[in-house]
């Protein structure tokens, strides 16, 4: 927390000020600082907004920023006010995400979170499809984990309660090979 407070008191071009505060969401949003990460995400997408208006970045020095900024979206929009941003910045990533499956796998699952909470099974049928073809192209995070934890949200979105709950055991099987059992549990949770 103490580096964290150092480098956002560092006087930081926008954009790289944008990619500290949507990457710090990673540290903070799975501790008691919950609403610090949302805020923190939020200030990086009014970076985001403000880059855009002020013009001075080219599209594809944009489009960088967008893509940093938004891949942290799964942990950044969790408060269920930011339901409709989630499904604005699953939208923007997909479109960013078109040439590179970890942006694309990113969209699916932020899209797949907000389809469960939105009730939408045709919506989640198409996110899965999708997570499922991306998650062995995209090396980096455990990418299986999100896919496993989305499968179990799936079934128990659909009633099978008993098929919900045995892939909410494989998937915190994935997550405890992954992470450290409070962090695993946390996510899981």
């Amino acid at each position: 927390r103490t580096l964290l407070g150092r480098a956002l008191g560092l006087d930081l071009p926008p954009e790289a000020r944008a990619q500290v505060c949507a990457a710090s969401t990673a540290l903070l949003a799975l501790s008691n600082e919950g609403e610090l990460a949302r805020s923190l995400y939020h200030e990086a997408l009014d970076i985001v907004h403000a880059l855009e208006e002020a013009g001075n970045l080219a599209e594809a020095q944009l489009d960088a920023v967008r893509s940093g900024v938004y891949s942290h979206a799964h942990v950044g929009l969790g408060h269920p006010d930011d339901l409709e941003l989630r499904v604005m910045v699953a939208g923007e990533l997909h479109r960013l995400g078109v040439e590179d499956p970890e942006l694309a796998w990113e969209a699916a699952f932020v899209r797949a979170e907000a389809a469960m909470v939105q009730a939408e099974p045709d919506v989640l049928d198409e996110q899965l499809v999708a997570l499922r073809k991306l998650t062995p192209l995209v090396p980096g995070r455990p990418r299986d984990f999100g896919l496993a934890l989305v499968e179990a949200g799936s079934l128990m979105l659909f009633g099978d309660l008993d098929g919900a709950e045995a892939a909410a055991a494989v998937a915190l099987d994935i997550g405890l090979r992954h992470y450290p059992e409070s962090c695993a549990s946390t996510i899981y949770g």
